[in-house]
């Protein structure tokens, strides 16, 4: 059973590859096209080469021409996007992602895009994390720039142990007595203290 599912992994990422080669412009991705047959095979779906087209003048139409988000990675995320049902939507939240990476340390890392990527896929897990700890709150109740700010530095806590827990809370509190209300700090010290606890005595 296991070979054979691996074998159909392996058969799917060769098609996915071989239309991918298909893309305007594809000669220019190198690397990018296995990453992008891959993904794409990894959630069980296929090239959808007019979708992915479409994504593209998405990204084109909200960014600039010499914006990060051009060149290799508006590939990968206009295929990413194309297992979406919503793309412009979901294009947007990785743009807010984004930007409050850029705002943070990296500023104009080429590579940024790719990093605002790896939080908008682990979205969900955050958000459950969030729902916990969040009193009288949901993800989809709250402001905005709190809710990034909130996934941006949970995100971290969990997935990048590179980066201190007290430096990741200490930027999120920074950023949200700069963007947010009076009481946002505390709401999301408390939060983040919760995350921290629960994964320390793991």
């Amino acid at each position: 059973m296991k070979e054979y599912v691996i074998q159909n992994k392996v058969k799917q990422f060769i098609e996915n590859y071989q239309q991918i080669k298909k893309l305007k412009g594809s000669w220019s991705m190198g690397m990018i096209q296995y990453s992008c047959a891959l993904s794409l095979a990894m959630r069980n779906q296929d090239v959808n080469i007019e979708k992915i087209e479409k994504n593209m003048e998405i990204i084109k139409n909200n960014t600039g021409i010499f914006s990060n988000f051009r060149g290799y990675s508006m590939y990968y995320i206009a295929t990413l996007l194309s297992t979406k049902d919503n793309a412009e939507s979901e294009f947007k939240e990785i743009m807010d992602i984004f930007q409050l990476l850029k705002e943070k340390r990296f500023w104009n890392d080429a590579y940024l895009p790719f990093v605002a990527i790896t939080l908008y896929e682990n979205k969900d897990k955050i958000d459950e994390l969030i729902n916990k700890y969040a009193k009288n709150w949901s993800v989809n109740r709250m402001p905005k720039v709190d809710l990034s700010i909130l996934r941006l530095a949970i995100c971290e806590l969990v997935f990048i142990e590179e980066i201190p827990s007290k430096v990741s809370i200490n930027e999120a509190i920074e950023l949200a007595k700069l963007y947010c209300d009076d009481k946002a700090p505390k709401f999301i010290n408390g939060i983040l203290g919760s995350v921290v606890n629960e994964f320390e005595t793991k």
